[in-house]
C-alpha cells in the first residue's frame, strides 16, 4: 500500500447547476444528478495544464496520481431543455441522402441538474510521490492552485466559482471500521450505511469503470452518511474530512509508482 497519500479539499459554488450526461445516453441526453469522478478529475487537470504551459494531452499522465475524486453538494433538481440537434446518427440509412435532408435535424431533450448558487465541496485523494515526480518539489502549491482555478465541471456552460482557500494534508488510511462522510462513496466499499434513503447513482469511477455510488443526499437535503467498511473498501481521513474508496485503487497506485521508478 502506498502510504504517501494526501487529501486535497476545496469549496465552491455552482452558478446555475451543471450538465453531465448519464451513461448510455444517446438521443435523450439524461443528466446525472451529481458530477462523476471522471468529470472532477478533468476539472482539476484542465487548469493544471494551463498553469504548466502544457496542452491538454500532456496532463493525462498526471491523472495517475489521482486515486479518488469526490463531491459533496446541495441537492439539485434534474430537468430537461429542448434543443434542435443533428439527428443523423439515429436515422436509418435511407434518410441520410441529400434529398432527405429535412429529416437531418430534430428536437431532443438535453438533461441538466439545476441549482443556482448550490454549494459544492470537492475532495481528491492523491499520491504525493507521483505528483512530485510529475510536477517537481512545489507540487503542493501547483495542485492547490489548480483546485482554486477550476472554472467549470462537466460541460463548458457548467460554470463554478471556487474559493481560493484550499486545504491539503497527509491522509490517514483505515481498512476496517466505521466512519461518517459528506462525500459520495462507492457502494461496494460499504458493508452498510445509513440513512438507507439516500440517493444511489451510477458513475464512471476515476479508472473509467461503471460503479454505483452512495450520495450524501436524502430527499432534498444534504446529509452525513454513516457507514461500515466492507472487505473491499478503505477510508482516508484528514482532520474533519473523510472519503471512502476501493482497496483496488490503492493497488493500482502502487503499481504506477513502481512503473515510474
Amino acid at each position: 500500500m502506498n502510504a504517501d497519500l494526501y487529501l486535497l479539499v476545496g469549496e465552491g459554488e455552482l452558478h446555475w447547476g451543471f450538465s453531465v450526461r448519464s451513461r448510455g445516453a444517446t438521443a435523450r441526453q439524461k443528466a446525472l444528478i451529481a458530477p462523476p469522478p471522471t468529470s472532477l478529475v478533468g476539472a482539476l487537470l484542465f487548469p493544471l495544464a494551463r498553469l504548466m504551459g502544457w496542452g491538454e494531452l500532456p496532463s493525462s499522465p498526471v491523472r495517475n496520481a489521482v486515486i479518488g475524486a469526490y463531491a459533496s453538494l446541495s441537492p439539485l433538481i434534474e430537468f430537461e431543455d429542448l434543443m434542435r440537434s443533428l439527428a443523423l446518427p439515429y436515422l436509418q440509412r435511407r434518410y441520410r441522402s441529400w434529398k432527405m435532408r429535412d429529416y437531418w435535424f430534430s428536437v431532443f431533450p438535453l438533461g441538466r441538474a439545476y441549482g443556482p448558487a448550490a454549494k459544492l465541496r470537492l475532495a481528491y485523494l492523491i499520491s504525493g510521490e507521483l505528483l512530485e515526480k510529475y510536477l517537481g518539489s512545489d507540487w503542493k502549491d501547483l495542485i492547490r492552485a489548480s483546485l482554486a482555478s477550476i472554472t467549470r465541471i462537466g460541460s463548458k456552460e457548467s460554470i463554478v466559482s471556487m474559493n481560493p482557500r484550499t486545504e491539503i494534508g497527509k491522509a490517514r488510511l483505515t481498512l476496517k471500521g466505521r466512519g461518517k462522510t459528506y462525500f459520495y462513496a462507492p457502494l461496494k466499499a460499504l458493508r452498510s450505511f445509513s440513512p438507507r434513503s439516500v440517493w444511489i447513482e451510477e458513475f464512471w469511477n476515476n479508472n473509467g469503470l461503471r460503479e454505483e455510488y452512495v450520495l450524501n443526499i436524502d430527499g432534498l437535503r444534504p446529509v452525513q452518511v454513516s457507514f461500515k467498511l466492507s472487505g473491499d473498501g478503505f477510508m482516508a481521513e484528514m482532520g474533519d474530512y473523510t472519503v471512502v474508496g476501493m482497496r483496488s485503487w490503492l493497488n493500482d497506485t502502487t503499481d504506477k509508482v513502481a512503473t515510474k521508478r
